[in-house]
């Protein structure tokens, strides 16, 4: 992204640009399943404040943390990570699309211990923010390191909020330097 050129600076500027670069990565021979994300494991991390539709923050709390991270729509399956519950994000075009959230299981339990976290509400990116219902329940990926814990997890569409730091991840057929 370059804010003096201009390029892929709007979101849909970005979202067609990754759309398109997704759609040649997915054509390449040997490429079985492709998809972006916003922080690959590892590689630190994103955080939203969010709040639970029907449990209000009191003034004098903050919101609660989870990490963030926008994803494509098959990006579980591509890293072969399960759904446990539920569904994986709608595919979406444009700003239009459903408002559309997974959590980890690690979230699932911490925040709904004695609920269904699917149908529920979260507003992200803080007091103004969206509302998003959640569709599913991720397994849980340990993103910080492998001796690390998994931490609360919220995913969104890539395509409905589209991140100027993101990532391919790729599984090919066969070995990947072939």
């Amino acid at each position: 992204n370059d804010a003096a050129k201009g390029r892929y600076f709007t979101d849909d500027q970005r979202r067609a640009f990754y759309g398109r670069a997704l759609e040649a990565v997915q054509q390449t021979p040997g490429v079985r399943d492709a998809a972006l994300v916003s922080r690959l494991p590892f590689r630190g991390r994103g955080e939203t404040r969010f709040e639970i539709e029907g449990h209000p923050i009191p003034p004098d709390q903050p919101a609660p943390v989870s990490d963030l991270r926008t994803v494509t729509q098959n990006y579980f399956q591509t890293l072969e990570i399960p759904v446990l519950r539920g569904r994986t994000l709608a595919a979406v075009i444009d700003s239009s699309g459903p408002k559309e959230a997974m959590v980890n299981r690690t979230m699932a339990e911490k925040y709904w211990p004695n609920d269904d976290p699917i149908g529920q509400r979260i507003r992200v990116f803080g007091p103004k923010g969206p509302w998003v219902t959640i569709v599913g329940i991720a397994g849980d990926v340990r993103q910080m390191a492998p001796d690390q814990p998994p931490r609360e997890e919220v995913f969104l569409s890539a395509q409905l909020f589209p991140n100027q730091e993101t990532s391919f991840v790729v599984r090919t057929t066969g070995r990947p330097e072939a």
